[in-house]
């Protein structure tokens, strides 16, 4: 339960985090963005949602 609730906080963090700050001027843009975006990716992983399927960047097996 506590992965769980430690999970969803990463989601929730990570998603706000690039909502409001992804639009800001950043001297290194794509470090803070992308282990946001690595959290975000990984905390659904684990909650059992799949955001790059809904995405459109399905593999094809």
């Amino acid at each position: 339960m506590i992965k769980f609730i430690i999970a969803a906080f990463f989601l929730l963090a990570s998603g706000l985090y690039l909502l409001v700050m992804g639009m800001t001027p950043d001297p290194i843009p794509f470090i803070d963005e992308g282990i946001a975006s690595f959290l975000f990716f990984q905390s659904a992983k684990y909650l059992g949602s799949s955001i790059k399927a809904r995405l459109g960047s399905k593999r094809d097996s």
